[in-house]
């Protein structure tokens, strides 16, 4: 008998189809009350269910929230630039931060870290215009980043040999990561090699 139905539906698919939109749009608003009141009845109860699935998966909760971070998904790219535009907004604006900065770089200073005066324009020029995160193309200096392709936290040097340009988005997606660790999907996707690169004319050579 099932097998009936089941032949009967596929002979017949688009008209049942079409039926089911009709009697949807038909009792929507019905269906959509009772769905609000459904729901407002058992709120309590989904929300216990739904806490300890999460406290049983916190471990697979986690890691799928990181990976849906560092993705291309539209909303985890709203969401890294609406934290980097906070991030910046209180980097300009906060006294604090800007004083326990200057003490970093102090601290930074008397271990003897190396630095040099470079500019985006100059890295781009010796980039040849390219991501060295992605390979791809960058058309403005407003849109780059000056990365340092060994992160200062995990003892890089402000110098030139440490110095790439990177795309804003690329460049915010790999953060403090070591090289080893960016994730797949911005490294290098076009094979671009800058281990060969020729400094620019008024760039001093080391």
């Amino acid at each position: 008998m099932r097998a009936l139905r089941r032949a009967r539906y596929h002979a017949n698919r688009e008209k049942y189809l079409e039926q089911n939109r009709g009697n949807y749009e038909r009792h929507r608003e019905k269906r959509l009350a009772y769905q609000a009141t459904y729901q407002a009845k058992h709120r309590e109860e989904h929300a216990a269910r739904h806490k300890q699935w999460a406290a049983q998966n916190r471990e697979h909760l986690r890691q799928y929230h990181k990976e849906y971070r560092n993705s291309d998904a539209p909303g985890a790219v709203n969401v890294r630039e609406r934290q980097s535009a906070y991030s910046r907004k209180y980097r300009e604006s906060s006294t604090v931060y800007q004083e326990a900065h200057r003490a970093k770089q102090a601290v930074r200073r008397a271990r003897g870290a190396q630095t040099a005066l470079i500019t985006i324009s100059q890295a781009l020029f010796d980039a040849d215009d390219l991501c060295h995160l992605c390979g791809g193309p960058i058309s403005s200096a407003a849109e780059a980043d000056l990365d340092h392709i060994l992160p200062l936290a995990q003892g890089g040097k402000h110098t030139r040999d440490n110095l790439a340009p990177a795309h804003r988005r690329c460049n915010r997606i790999k953060r403090g990561l070591h090289p080893e660790n960016i994730p797949p999907h911005i490294v290098r996707k076009f094979g671009v090699e800058l281990n060969k690169r020729c400094p620019p004319p008024n760039w001093p050579i080391d």
